[in-house]
């Protein structure tokens, strides 16, 4: 968990951030949704070369992604489950301490959908929001 989380989430702990509707919660869960972003493509990209794999041919042409540098949260969970089916082995030996790649996708998919609702303007719920800072 990112510093800014852990200093954002204690002031909505203690009722410093009360709107839920969103402006200023959103906002600040944008901030770190966009970190997370970036930290998921570091790995993401290390993960790949760990793994003996290069993102520009086979792995683009199989998501059917833009460049690296330009994937979403969403896209790179599917670089994730490309990467996993080209070199399974290495794949799982590169994983976080204590994550299975269900438990990792399922854990940034939460995420992803948390940021896509607030990105297209949905009502996102406080609770949600709250609860993907807390994995990120």
């Amino acid at each position: 968990m990112s510093i800014l989380n852990v200093v954002v989430l204690a002031r909505i702990e203690a009722g410093e951030i009360s709107s839920s509707a969103g402006s200023h919660i959103a906002g600040v869960f944008g901030k770190a949704a966009t970190s997370f972003e970036k930290a998921i493509r570091s790995f993401v990209s290390q993960l790949l070369t760990c793994a003996g794999l290069d993102y520009e041919p086979k792995v683009r042409r199989q998501i059917k992604g833009p460049a690296f540098d330009k994937l979403t949260l969403g896209q790179l969970i599917a670089v994730i489950e490309a990467a996993s089916q080209l070199s399974p082995d290495r794949v799982a030996k590169w994983l976080p301490s204590g994550y299975s790649l269900p438990r990792l996708l399922g854990d940034i998919r939460e995420i992803n959908h948390t940021w896509v609702q607030i990105k297209h303007g949905e009502d996102a719920m406080r609770d949600a929001m709250v609860a993907s800072m807390r994995s990120m």
